[in-house]
């Protein structure tokens, strides 16, 4: 096994050059108490998770991951990977279509255990051995032996963020990750002495690649803690930054947009310096221009330079990374004018990286498509994963795509964009593309307009989308709220008018619905077309409605059940995680 091909190599070597060196600080969900982690630590506890994951399974079965992201779960994945096992990390269910996702995950990759905690093992009806951190043997790490493993090995399986029960499981190798992780180091301009601060869930590709496998692959410190920290206290994300000066942090555009609502209801100013944070990814879901003007504004009295923001754009089928802007300079944006008048604003997403090969074709005939016309966007290259678990066709139809001038195969993303002057501008997803009278209208834009409504509805927790209705093409909206000023009806007429005013879009339905139940991707994403179909069948749990359509229809006749006019009453968990 060439030394330093898989992650279990990379592993050993750090452990073996630079034992005493922490590693990982886990800090609590208050931002204190540090639980350094080093990488003998990291590497001793990996091998007697083996060796326990050994005494029940054989190499190559899959090992179901559902952890918080703690240090037992570092642990957990690093022990399946020494084991020769494929890791599945998951999510915590935390509602019933995280259950029901997490049964279609199990039915997908067919693992032979599970590591979980106790309380949720003894919760649930697995149907295959469960072990609990608290149950691995010391003893395993004494008897254990490197897998015979290389490059080419499937190191995990990374379930795409759809909401039905029957998730995909791409197959990433040990050869993919090292690849990326290369593109990545180059792009962001790491080194053993960067630190980063990370708090996006370990088991999204983000979080895992981006804050858990990157410093492993450079030998850079990395201090960590929870999704939930973060979304308790937003700030104390910056914080963080400022204590440890961190070169490197980041996450989904809505991570920037949290941030600020939370400093406007500052009395005094923040005790920070951000002048540290040389580089700030944006990723995960689209980058939106006035989130990161905004940002560099109100942080820029804290010493953030604007040039930090690194707008980027990657995908799980394409391991995670594919571009990223330059360090240093301010993200680029293009106005695009549209024939009905109105104007979309794109952030660009920087280069492709150096290793692949990223193009722009018609969606239908996959023929290319000149620069700057937008199409879908396909990518090959060498960390282009290896297809869907289990789904042969599937994966022949994504990832076997063969166009002329290349012996590659190329991806198909589903993402639309446009590259100009070798920059990528991501403009949305081919299935939430919104047809009117043979016009292209993009989602993003009506969602941004209804945000900006009034404060009470939530930002970064609209989807609109189209639909049929009585043989027309129609344009509904669902926003979360939390208060309202005036009456719910009222507020959805000035939605109506605003995406009118500035769209010209007629939308003709807008429901209004609770706090923290649109329904999102684990990264984040608003999940349109989930909603269109809660929307279509009468489920969603909204507060008021407002339609100028008839509702003739079966499925039309179920807004009469949400069409009520009473005073929104969010609920106090609502409210106090609205922000």
């Amino acid at each position: 096994m060439n030394k330093l091909d898989t992650l279990v190599a990379l592993l050993r070597h750090r452990a073996s050059v630079t034992r005493e060196r922490t590693a990982y600080t886990y800090l609590d969900d208050r931002f204190g108490n540090p639980r350094p982690i080093s990488w003998g630590e990291l590497d001793e506890r990996a091998r007697a998770v083996a060796g326990t994951l050994l005494s029940r399974c054989a190499p190559g079965d899959r090992a179901l991951i559902v952890l918080p992201s703690a240090p037992d779960f570092l642990f957990a994945f690093f022990g399946c990977l020494y084991a020769g096992l494929i890791a599945v990390p998951a999510p915590e269910p935390a509602r019933e279509r995280d259950i029901e996702r997490l049964r279609g995950l199990v039915a997908s990759a067919k693992p032979s255990v599970v590591i979980a905690t106790r309380m949720l093992l003894d919760a649930g009806d697995w149907g295959i051995p469960g072990i609990a951190p608290g149950e691995v043997s010391a003893d395993g790490a004494a008897g254990w032996s490197e897998p015979a493993i290389d490059g080419a090995t499937t190191a995990f399986l990374q379930y795409t963020s759809g909401s039905t029960g029957d998730p995909k499981g791409v197959i990433v190798s040990h050869a993919n990750i090292l690849t990326n992780e290369v593109m990545i180091c180059r792009g962001f301009g790491h080194d053993e002495e960067t630190v980063t601060v990370g708090w996006l869930p370990h088991f999204h590709d983000m979080g895992l690649i981006g804050h858990v496998l990157q410093p492993l692959f450079v030998g850079m410190p990395t201090v960590l803690v929870s999704p939930i920290a973060f979304l308790r206290d937003p700030l104390g994300w910056l914080r963080a930054i400022s204590k440890y000066r961190a070169h490197t942090s980041g996450g989904p555009n809505f991570a920037y947009d949290l941030c600020l609502r939370r400093h406007q209801r500052l009395s005094q100013k923040l005790d920070i310096d951000l002048s540290c944070w040389k580089l700030a990814f944006v990723g995960a879901e689209p980058v939106r221009a006035r989130t990161m003007q905004e940002f560099a504004r109100v942080f820029g009295q804290y010493g953030f330079d604007e040039g930090a923001l690194y707008p980027c754009y990657g995908l799980a089928e394409g391991t995670l990374f594919v571009s990223g802007g330059a360090k240093g300079v301010a993200p680029r944006t293009w106005e695009r004018k549209l024939a009905h008048g109105a104007q979309s604003v794109f952030v660009g997403s920087g280069k492709p990286a150096d290793e692949l090969d990223v193009r722009i074709v018609d969606p239908e005939t996959l023929a290319p498509r000149g620069e700057g016309t937008e199409g879908e966007i396909v990518v090959a290259g060498p960390s282009v994963s290896l297809g869907y678990w289990g789904r042969p066709e599937e994966t022949e139809a994504t990832f076997g795509n063969r166009l002329s001038g290349s012996d590659s195969p190329f991806l198909r993303t589903g993402d639309l964009g446009v590259l100009r002057a070798g920059e990528l501008f991501i403009t949305g997803r081919i299935r939430d593309r919104i047809i009117l009278n043979g016009q292209n209208y993009y989602p993003q834009d009506l969602e941004i307009i209804a945000e900006g409504v009034q404060r009470g509805v939530r930002l970064g927790h609209c989807a609109a989308f189209s639909f049929e209705c009585l043989d027309a093409e129609r344009v509904g909206i669902v926003c979360e709220v939390t208060d309202v000023e005036g009456s719910p009806q009222e507020l959805c007429d000035r939605i109506r008018a605003a995406i009118v005013d500035a769209q010209s879009v007629r939308v003709d339905t807008v429901v209004l619905i609770e706090a923290r139940t649109l329904a999102k991707t684990t990264s984040g994403k608003v999940e349109r077309q989930s909603t269109k179909r809660a929307f279509l069948d009468g489920s969603l749990r909204a507060i008021a409605a407002s339609s100028l359509v008839e509702t003739t229809d079966a499925w039309c006749r179920a807004l009469d059940g949400v069409r009520v006019d009473r005073p929104v009453e969010p609920r106090a968990e609502a409210l106090a995680s609205a922000e």
